[in-house]
């Protein structure tokens, strides 16, 4: 079964939030995420889980990761839409 056969992992966030009481278990689904390209969701649930462990240094590690990413892919489309832009 792959990846894109699971459900939507912010459904299952919305839905499981409040019952997640593993650490390593919001994380993970904060790296599924990622995964499956949302990004900014994955930004935003390891922002939550940082916020509940904040000495855990490998997840501000996957933040700035992700959070690289972003800028990276918003760098890159700048850029392609000023080369569109020149005649």
């Amino acid at each position: 079964m792959g990846l894109n056969s699971y459900p939507s992992p912010v459904r299952l966030w919305s839905k499981w939030s409040t019952n997640f009481s593993s650490l390593q278990a919001r994380h993970n689904l904060c790296v599924v995420m990622v995964e499956k390209g949302l990004l900014n969701e994955a930004s935003e649930c390891l922002k939550k889980v940082q916020s509940l462990a904040p000495d855990q240094e490998y997840i501000g590690k996957h933040l700035a990761i992700v959070e690289n990413r972003i800028k990276m892919l918003s760098s890159r489309s700048r850029e392609e839409k000023a080369e569109e832009a020149v005649p």
